[in-house]
C-alpha cells in the first residue's frame, strides 16, 4: 500500500526525504542511496500521532524541550552550531517539535497555548507558521526570545486548516481549508479569497514568481490554478483561471518553470501510483480544461511474462531546483523506498513505462532466511548457507529463538467442524472502525466502509461512540462521490448515521457543514432523475412491442376447419337422435354412391320374380312380388 495518506516532503538540498507512516513514526531516507537512515518514534506515538511536517534550515535557537538541568548544556551546543537542518513535526495538543537530522534527536519545542492538533506547518526565514483543527493560525519568530502570535482564520464558520504557505516575494501568508485565503502577516487582513473546492484542500503550490497558485483537494480529480496579487477590493472572491483534469485523485504535486519558453510544468502523483505531467502557459484564463501531456508508470520487472502488468506505486515526485528538464521519483512503500532521477519527461509519448525491481524484493534478497519447513517430525538445524549441521553426540545449547525458527512446521488439515471462522464479526467492526478513524488508516477505513450487509452497517453505526461520528461523516463525504456500488454503500452508511445519531447531527454545526456538500450532490443527481425515468419508460414500451412482434411471427398460420350438422333419424328401430358430422365433401359423395348401389340391388331382386313365403299379420302367406303399395313405398323411401 502506498503511503499517500501520510505527510511527506523532500529536504531543500534534496539529500533526504521525510515520511510519516501510519504507525506514528517518522522515517528519514537518503535519496542518493535509497537507505532508511533514521527512524524517530514520538513519546506515546499511538495516542499522539504526527499530523504534519516541514523541513527547516536555520541558525536560530529553539526553546529546549528537556528539563531545566539539561537545557543549559543543550543551549550551549545549539549556539555553537552554525546551521541546523531538521524537520518540524506537528503533533496533537498543539505541540511542534524540532527534530535535528544531524543529531537524530529532538532538540527543541515551540511553545503554544493552543491544545488543538497542528495540521499544517510552513516556514520563511526565521518565521514559523502553523494551522490547527480549531481554525487557529500560530506565528513564531525564532531567536533569543521566541515570540508567539495567533489569530482566528474564520471566526464565523471555523473549520480545520489543512495547508499554510508563505509567499516567496511578499509578506503574505496563504491558508486553506475548503476556501483559500491570502493574509497580510503584519495587519492580519484578508487580501484575497478563492472558492471552488467542495472538500478539504490537500496541498498548495506557488510559482517562483508568486503570481499563480495551484491547489488540489481530497476526492476531486482536478487541479485549480488561481491568480495571486493585490486586489482592488477587500475580501474579493476570484475564480480559477485554469483547470487541469486527471483520471484519478491527485495526492501530491510539484511545479517548475521551463527555461526555454517560460511555460509551467506541473507534476501530479495520483492515488493509484501514476505520475501525470502537465505543461501550461499561464497568460490568461483558459476556457477549456487541460489534460496531462504525459503519464508515467513504473512496472515490476520480476512479474511473470504471461501475467498482467504489476505497477509499483509512485509516492512522491520533485523537480530538482525548479528545473523542468528532469524529475526525482520516489516509489515503493513506507518501509522500502527507491529514489531515481529521470529525464523521460521530455518525451512526447502519452504513456511511459519504466521497468524496475520491487524495492521490497531487493531488501529481502539481502537477508538470509534459515527457516526449514517440511513434513519431517524431527527438527533439523541449518547454517546461514543452507547446509545441514554435522550430527554431534554432544548436546547443542541453542537459544529458544533459534530453535523456534528452525523448527519444522507440519501441515494440519482442518475439518469444517473444527475450522475457526475468519473475518470480522458484527460486534468487532465497530472497534476496527474506531481504530481506523483514530489512526487515519485509509486502507482499514475503506475495507470497513465498503461492507454491503445492511445489518452489519446498522449495528456498527449504532455501537459507534459519538466522538467518532464527525470523522466518519468526513470520510463518507469523499466516498459518496464514487460511482457504482461504492457510492451506494456510502449512502447506506449515511442513512444509518442519520437514523441513529439524528440529534447529534442537528445539534452540531460541524456535522451540518459536512453534510451540506452531500445534500448538494443528492440534489444534482435528482435533477436528472425525471428525464431518466422518461427514457426508461419509452425503452420499456419499445422492448415490449418488439417482443410482441416476435411472438406473432412464431405462430402457425394453418388451422383445420370442421363443420358439424345435426340430423334426425325417424326410423322405427332407433328412437334416439344421432349427431352426424360430415367433415369433407368427398365423404358425402361416397355415401351417396353406397345408397345408389343398394337401390339397384333391390330393383334386381324385384325383377327376378322369385316367390318367397313370408308370414303376414293375418296368418296368410304371400309372394314377394305380390307386395302392397305401402311396402313398395317404404322400399323407395329406404332407397
Amino acid at each position: 500500500m502506498a503511503p499517500h495518506d501520510h505527510a511527506s516532503a523532500f529536504s531543500a538540498d534534496l539529500q533526504h526525504f521525510a515520511l510519516c507512516s501510519g504507525d506514528g513514526k517518522l522515517r528519514v531516507f537518503e535519496t542518493k542511496s535509497s537507505k532508511l537512515v533514521q527512524e524517530f518514534v514520538p513519546e506515546g506515538h499511538l495516542n499522539c500521532r504526527i499530523h504534519s511536517l516541514c523541513w527547516i534550515s536555520t541558525s536560530s535557537a529553539f526553546p529546549a524541550s528537556l528539563p531545566a538541568k539539561k537545557a543549559k548544556k543543550r543551549k550551549v551546543e545549539a549556539e555553537d552550531a552554525a546551521e541546523k537542518n531538521g524537520v518540524l513535526l506537528g503533533l496533537d495538543k498543539g505541540d511542534v517539535l524540532f527534530y535535528d537530522v544531524s543529531r537524530a534527536e529532538v532538540c527543541g519545542k515551540l511553545p503554544s497555548s493552543i491544545s488543538s492538533p497542528v495540521t499544517a506547518i510552513a516556514t520563511k526565514d526565521n518565521n514559523v507558521f502553523a494551522g490547527t483543527t480549531s481554525s487557529q493560525i500560530i506565528h513564531w519568530q525564532l531567536g533569543k526570545n521566541t515570540e508567539t502570535k495567533s489569530w482566528k482564520a474564520n471566526p464565523k464558520a471555523p473549520s480545520q486548516i489543512t495547508v499554510v504557505l508563505c509567499h516567496p516575494t511578499e509578506d503574505w501568508l496563504i491558508s486553506a481549508s475548503r476556501t483559500i485565503t491570502v493574509w497580510d502577516i503584519q495587519s492580519r487582513e484578508v487580501l484575497q479569497e478563492f472558492q471552488g473546492h467542495l472538500s478539504l484542500i490537500r496541498q498548495l503550490l506557488l510559482t517562483p514568481s508568486g503570481e499563480h497558485l495551484a491547489s488540489i483537494a481530497e476526492g476531486e480529480r482536478n487541479i485549480n490554478v488561481w491568480p495571486v496579487g493585490k486586489s482592488k477590493k477587500k475580501k474579493r472572491t476570484q475564480e480559477c483561471i485554469a483547470m487541469l483534469v486527471l483520471q484519478d485523485f491527485p495526492v501530491q504535486m510539484d511545479l517548475a518553470v521551463s527555461p526555454k519558453d517560460g511555460s509551467v510544468h506541473l507534476s501530479a502523483v495520483t492515488a493509484e501510483g501514476s505520475l501525470c505531467i502537465f505543461s501550461e502557459t499561464l497568460n490568461g484564463k483558459c476556457m477549456t480544461p487541460s489534460k496531462p501531456r504525459m503519464t508515467l508508470q513504473i512496472a515490476d520487472s520480476d512479474a511473470p511474462a504471461d501475467s498482467a502488468v504489476v505497477l509499483l506505486p509512485i509516492v512522491a515526485a520533485k523537480f530538482p531546483y525548479k528545473s523542468a528538464l528532469e524529475i526525482i521519483l520516489s516509489y515503493g512503500d513506507s518501509f522500502n523506498l527507491r529514489f531515481e532521477r529521470t529525464s523521460n519527461i521530455s518525451t512526447k509519448k502519452d504513456i511511459v513505462f519504466l521497468n524496475r525491481k520491487n524495492p521490497r524484493k531487493v531488501a529481502s534478497e539481502k537477508k538470509s532466511d534459515a527457516r526449514v519447513v517440511g513434513n519431517s517430525s524431527e527438527a533439523q538445524y541449518v547454517t546461514a548457507t543452507g547446509s545441514k549441521r554435522p550430527i554431534s553426540t554432544k548436546p547443542i545449547h541453542l537459544p529458544i529463538e533459534d530453535r523456534l525458527k528452525n523448527l519444522s512446521v507440519e501441515k494440519v488439515v482442518e475439518s469444517e467442524e473444527t475450522r475457526i471462522p475468519s473475518g470480522p464479526t458484527t460486534d468487532s467492526l465497530s472497534a476496527l472502525l474506531q481504530q481506523g478513524l483514530a489512526s487515519n488508516d485509509k486502507g482499514l477505513q475503506k475495507e470497513i466502509l465498503l461492507t454491503k450487509d445492511p445489518s452489519v452497517i446498522s449495528s456498527t453505526v449504532a455501537n459507534l461512540p459519538i466522538e467518532y461520528v464527525p470523522m466518519l461523516v468526513q470520510q463518507l463525504a469523499v466516498l459518496v462521490h464514487w460511482s457504482g456500488w461504492k457510492g451506494e454503500t456510502a449512502t447506506k452508511w449515511i442513512t444509518e448515521i442519520l437514523m441513529h445519531h439524528s440529534s447529534l447531527v442537528l445539534g452540531s454545526p460541524q456535522l451540518v457543514a459536512l453534510i451540506q456538500p452531500i445534500l448538494g450532490l443528492v440534489e444534482v443527481r435528482l435533477a436528472g432523475l425525471q428525464n431518466l425515468m422518461k427514457l426508461k419508460g419509452r425503452l420499456s414500451l419499445l422492448m415490449a412491442q418488439m417482443a410482441l412482434r416476435g411472438k406473432v411471427k412464431k405462430m402457425s398460420p394453418q388451422q383445420s376447419h370442421v363443420t358439424s350438422y345435426d340430423i334426425e333419424d325417424d326410423s322405427e328401430d332407433s328412437s334416439e337422435d344421432d349427431n352426424l358430422s360430415i367433415a369433407e365433401s368427398d365423404d358425402s359423395d361416397a355415401m351417396e354412391d353406397d345408397d345408389e348401389e343398394r337401390c339397384e340391388e333391390v330393383d334386381e331382386d324385384a325383377s327376378e320374380g322369385e316367390e318367397l313365403d313370408e308370414p303376414t299379420t293375418n296368418g296368410r302367406t304371400r309372394r314377394k312380388g305380390d307386395s302392397s303399395e305401402g311396402s313398395s313405398e317404404e322400399e323407395d323411401m329406404e332407397c
